[in-house]
């Protein structure tokens, strides 16, 4: 519990994609791709999620165009995609923390009823960050 005198304000922030910007800087820490890296960060930062989410309703982001059209475009998918966007929210995060797609199933039945469905979001996702899954198991081999 925080406490503070009636003198103090007490302030919450969102960092918001805070884990998958962190993620992207461990790619590039790690010798792993630095333009991938700055991709990865990039869609951190603009919206992830929504990237994953616009190649599974085959309205794919243009990574070519400036930061504030890309935001838009991620921003108009999350609003009319709002299924498929907290799938994806989960591929994301459920990945980036080690789970695999049987672990999906296992956790998230209701955005993943078979193997298939987490495996499609996952290429998906893999699509966009494609130095992931060597860094998994980099890490995992570290870790052993």
């Amino acid at each position: 519990m925080i406490t503070a005198d009636v003198s103090c304000r007490l302030l919450e922030c969102d960092f918001s994609g805070i884990e998958a910007v962190i993620t992207g800087r461990m790619l590039w820490a790690h010798g792993f791709s630095s333009d991938g890296a700055r991709q990865y960060i990039r869609l951190a930062r603009l919206g992830m999620h929504a990237a994953v989410t616009g190649l599974k309703v085959g309205s794919p982001v243009d990574l070519s165009a400036p930061d504030d059209v890309v935001k838009h475009h991620l921003d108009a998918i999350k609003k009319g995609y709002p299924i498929e966007y907290d799938t994806s929210k989960r591929t994301v995060h459920a990945n980036n923390f080690g789970m695999t797609t049987y672990g999906m199933v296992e956790k998230f039945p209701e955005f993943f009823a078979t193997l298939r469905a987490a495996e499609e979001f996952q290429k998906y996702y893999y699509a966009l960050a494609p130095d992931l899954p060597q860094w998994h198991r980099a890490l995992r081999q570290q870790a052993r």
